[in-house]
Formats: structure tokens, sequence, C-alpha cells
């Protein structure tokens, strides 16, 4: 029964975040929804375990299905709308990066895994290259695609909440806990905090531009408290560093005093909760949460030392694409996570995958910063702000989380969509500006009738 609800409850929110809106947001959103699936606490929702732990179970087949159909129209749209240019740089770092993964597989300690792996985050990029970039070119499509995403958030938001209230006086609601801490619709805290804080731009968005901005800044507020049920510390400093970064890059802050007052409410909350949980509040950021041996905790940062001396016993090629983690788990027999994705991919690729990574981020930073600068229009700089500050969290949430090239959540997908829409709109923009220019710089004329003596007129055409 559990199930079943759910599974409806997922077709709703698709229902409602696509009404209306294009093809290309629909198929997104497919693929999305099947993401939500596969990244819920199926305990608490009665999914069977046959139905997700196989790499062929009907669930990921669900998921592989929606990828590729994602992949095909992602390819057929750019085919389509030809007036849209691939960026170059882009295209090679991808190209270079991804043919790694593929190949690193060749040395892997589980080699099926590795390349399934490879194969699933190839395809992503391949959606993003071309899917994205020929999509967000354009202010009307990457309001559709905020606007819709805007609606899955408060409907994930609000019913992981509701559900979490009335939890004992719901038949189906005895969930909604992970490890003793609130996760959401989400089989994991940090998968609720990681979605909290890559989404609050979103609704940052609408609560500075929408008619509606009070119901704006009331999800803004849910969305804080359900970090602070979460004890995500990275989460919640992420959420307000993005939350900040975004009424600075707007000019937000010099237009109201209301975004001010609602963010000084969330730092008073947010150190309330942590006078209340740590006495010190370094201690709250170093103490570690992997569930170590004996019942003995230690700090994050010495479990990550203990595995940077096993990467480098294989510093220059690595243990294979998403093999790394699996020293975690048998040889110090903690956890099957890292907690950081830029460990985890140099203990999967090297020195050499990690350097190809750093340039990828660096490009798509540059391009960010460029993005910002250049960009007067009220719309076009809110827009834009959306994406930069997406992309500014994930790389922040990064650190202590291992998502980043995993297409098995919803945490990667929210990540290079932003990445990638903020190189197409650059490129798009400069496009526009270029085009605009070489009209300008043509020579005014002006055309001048002359009587000729066979009665006809001509016109003389005359710089001025």
């Amino acid at each position: 029964m559990r199930f079943y609800l759910f599974i409806s409850f997922i077709a709703i929110i698709f229902y409602i975040a696509t009404k209306k809106q294009p093809f290309f947001v629909k198929v997104y959103f497919m693929f999305f929804c099947s993401l939500l699936l596969m990244a819920s606490n199926k305990a608490a929702f009665g999914i069977p375990r046959g139905l997700t732990e196989d790499t062929f179970s009907p669930l990921s087949a669900i998921r592989w299905g929606s990828l590729f159909i994602f992949l095909l129209y992602s390819v057929s749209y750019y085919i389509k709308k030809r007036r849209v240019s691939l960026d170059v740089g882009l295209a090679l770092l991808l190209f270079m990066l991804s043919f790694y993964m593929i190949i690193s597989s060749s040395y892997a300690s589980a080699q099926a895994y590795s390349l399934m792996r490879s194969i699933s985050i190839t395809m992503l990029f391949v959606c993003m290259l071309f899917g994205v970039q020929s999509f967000f070119v354009n202010d009307s499509n990457c309001l559709a695609f905020i606007r819709a995403m805007y609606k899955i958030v408060a409907c994930v938001v609000i019913v992981s909440l509701l559900l979490y209230i009335f939890r004992r006086n719901l038949v189906m609601g005895y969930g909604w806990l992970a490890g003793g801490r609130y996760a959401g619709i989400f089989g994991n805290p940090l998968q609720m905090a990681t979605f909290c804080a890559l989404t609050a731009p979103i609704v940052m968005f609408h609560a500075l531009n929408s008619k509606k901005n009070l119901w704006a800044w009331g999800l803004w507020l849910l969305m804080a408290l359900s970090l602070i049920l979460t004890k995500g510390r990275t989460g919640i400093s992420v959420f307000m560093f993005v939350s900040f970064l975004y009424l600075y890059i707007t000019g937000a802050k010099r237009r109201g005093i209301q975004s001010v007052i609602v963010y000084i409410v969330f730092i008073v909350l947010f150190l309330g909760v942590l006078l209340t949980e740590e006495s010190h509040l370094g201690s709250y950021y170093i103490r570690g949460d992997t569930g170590l041996i004996a019942g003995i905790r230690d700090s994050r940062f010495d479990y990550w030392s203990e595995m940077l001396g096993y990467f480098l016993k294989r510093p220059y090629l690595g243990y294979g694409f998403a093999c790394s983690h699996f020293l975690s788990a048998n040889i110090l027999i903690k956890t099957r996570s890292l907690h950081n994705s830029y460990l985890e991919i140099f203990g999967d690729l090297g020195l050499l995958g990690l350097i190809i990574f750093i340039l990828l981020v660096a490009y798509i930073g540059m391009q960010a910063f460029l993005l910002v600068k250049r960009n007067k229009n009220r719309l076009g700089r809110n827009l834009d702000a959306v994406f930069v500050c997406c992309f500014v969290a994930g790389l922040l949430d990064a650190v202590t989380d291992s998502w980043m090239f995993s297409v098995g959540n919803n945490s990667s997908l929210l990540f290079w969509v932003p990445a990638f829409a903020i190189v197409a709109r650059l490129n798009f923009r400069q496009k526009q500006r270029a085009v605009h220019k070489q009209k300008t710089s043509l020579p005014n004329r002006r055309f001048l009738p002359c009587q000729r003596s066979n009665g006809l007129v001509s016109f003389h055409v005359l710089r001025m």
C-alpha cells in the first residue's frame, strides 16, 4: 500500500511540475523523478528490495530507460536547433574525462560495475552537452525550468515535513528518519541536506521576483527547518552561503529589508541548533559520522587522511572509476562512501583524472565569473545567479559527500545541469553581442531618389 501511494506521489509531482511546459522539461523531469524514486527511503515506503538492488532490477531499468530517452531527445533537440553551437573547450574536456573513465574500468577491481557507472555518467554528459546547452540559451526556457523545479522542491519539502509531523497518526508513517536524523523522503539525511542546499537559489529567485514572494519565503524557511532537522552541517552552511551569494549577485540586498530580516532569523536558528547540539563549534564540524569500528568515533579528516594513504599507492591512474570506495568497505571496514567527491575522483582516476576534472571545473567557473560580470539585464542577471549559485553550492557540498559522479541520485543532476547552463547562456550571450556589434558597425546609409533620362527613378546610396 505504501509503495503504491509513493508511486502516486511521484506521478502527481511530475504532472504538477511539467503541466504546460516545453517537451524538453517533461523529458528531463521524467528522468529526475526516476532518480527521486531510486533515492527514496525504500524501507519507509515499503519498496521491495528486489525492485532496486540488482543492476537490472525493474526500478533500475526505469532509470536507465529514462536516461536513454533523455539522451536521444537531447541529441535530436540539438539537431533541430541548428543555430546553437557547442562549446569546443567544454566538449574536449568532457571527452577526455569520459574516455578516461571508460578506460579505467579495464583495470578496476569490479570491472562490470565500473563500466556501467562510467557509461551512465558519459550518457549524462552527452545529455548536458547537447540538450542543456541547446535549451538554456534563452530566458523563457530558463524560466520554464526554474518554475518546474520550484514546484518539485515545494512538493518534496512540504510533504516530507507533513509526514514527519503526523507520522504517529499515519499507518504508513513510521519512517522519515535515517539513523535517528530527519531524511525527508530520502534514504539518507545527507541527501535531504544536499537537495535543500542545491535548490536554495531556485527558491530565492521566486522570493525576490515572484508576485507571491511570501509563499516563496515561507518555503525557504521550511527548507531551513528541514536542514536543522537533518543536522547536516555542510548542508546548513552551504544553504546560508548561497542564499547570501544570490542576494549579492543580484543586488537584492540594496532593494529591500525583508531578505535581510529573514536571513538574520535563520542565522539565529542556526546558532541555536549549534549551541544545543555541541558546546564547541569546531567539534560540531570536525566530528565524524562514518559509522566506525566498535562504536569508536573519530574525525572525518582522520578518515580522509587514512584513505589518502591508500590512494597514494597508485597515484597516477587510481583504482578504476567508482571502485576506490571499495577500499573503505573491504580494508578499513567502515563505510562504502568516502564523503568527499574530490578525494573519490583522485582515488578512482589518479592524478591524471583529477587534473582533467580540475580543468573542467575551472573552465566552468571562469564562464560563471564572466556571465555574472557581463549581464546587466535584471531578469537575465537573476536567472544567471540561480545557475551560478547552484554550481557553487554543488562544489562546496561535494567536499563532504560523494555524489558528483553518481547518476543514481538527484544530487549530481542538480549540479551538472546548472553547470552546463552557465556555459550555454554565456556563449549565446556572446553570440548575441557579436551580432549586435556587427549590425551597429555597419555604415549608416541614406537612399536619395534620382531622376533618370528614361523617366525611371533610381536611388543613390550615400554613406554618412
